[in-house]
């Protein structure tokens, strides 16, 4: 169980981003989170992350307080060391168990060769690896689907539904599709705050529900 509690982030004095945000992920599962440019989507990741520190509030993971080491984050855009090869980078986060030479052979990622040759496609895809391998309790993806190709695209929506059955999964996305076909719930992020939960079964009625709640 991850609970989120009166959260209030700022990056200036007198101006939240996230405001008194409530929240309790209360079993395994994918869910989505959804909220215009400037919502506070990042924000939340990163205050999650521990990279942001909270205003007021508290983050707590199984009764106790959030430790970065819970989590995985795959960030929108990954930063990568210079002159480095695919392998060398992956070679940096510790083993867990976790198998990814399935998804590395359907990746189709030349580990060999150095990041800087990479498109941003293949950097997604090793930015992806990257955080599968760490096998933490709670995953985290910030506009995972963006810059990935078709085959890649359904083969992570394969892999996010695969490790939700034991993980906490939270993933935001501007492709409403790509949400709507993995996710348990959708979350509405809206003046820093969650302010609605759709349920599977108001997928259908999406679009009109988010008209009607941002206006």
């Amino acid at each position: 169980m991850l609970t989120i509690n009166n959260l209030t982030v700022s990056y200036e004095k007198n101006n939240p981003i996230l405001k008194n945000l409530n929240y309790r992920f209360d079993k395994n599962g994918i869910y989505g989170l959804l909220g215009k440019n400037g919502s506070g989507k990042t924000t939340f990741f990163n205050t999650l992350y521990k990279i942001l520190k909270p205003k007021e509030g508290s983050i707590n993971f199984l009764d106790k307080k959030l430790k970065r080491s819970d989590i995985a984050y795959l960030q929108s855009e990954a930063r990568f060391f210079y002159n480095i090869t695919g392998n060398e980078y992956l070679s940096l986060f510790a083993d867990s168990g976790f198998d990814l030479q399935p998804i590395i052979k359907k990746f189709s990622i030349p580990l060999n060769n150095l990041i800087d040759e990479y498109s941003l496609g293949m950097k997604k895809k090793l930015s992806i690896l990257a955080s599968l391998k760490q096998n933490r309790p709670i995953f985290i993806a910030d506009e995972p689907f963006d810059n990935i190709d078709l085959e890649s695209y359904n083969l992570l929506k394969k892999i996010l539904l695969e490790i939700a059955k034991n993980k906490i999964v939270i993933v935001s996305s501007h492709i409403i599709e790509s949400l709507t076909s993995v996710c348990d719930k959708i979350l509405l992020l809206k003046d820093g705050t969650i302010n609605k939960e759709i349920l599977p079964e108001e997928y259908n009625n999406l679009e009109k529900i988010i008209f009607e709640f941002e206006n």
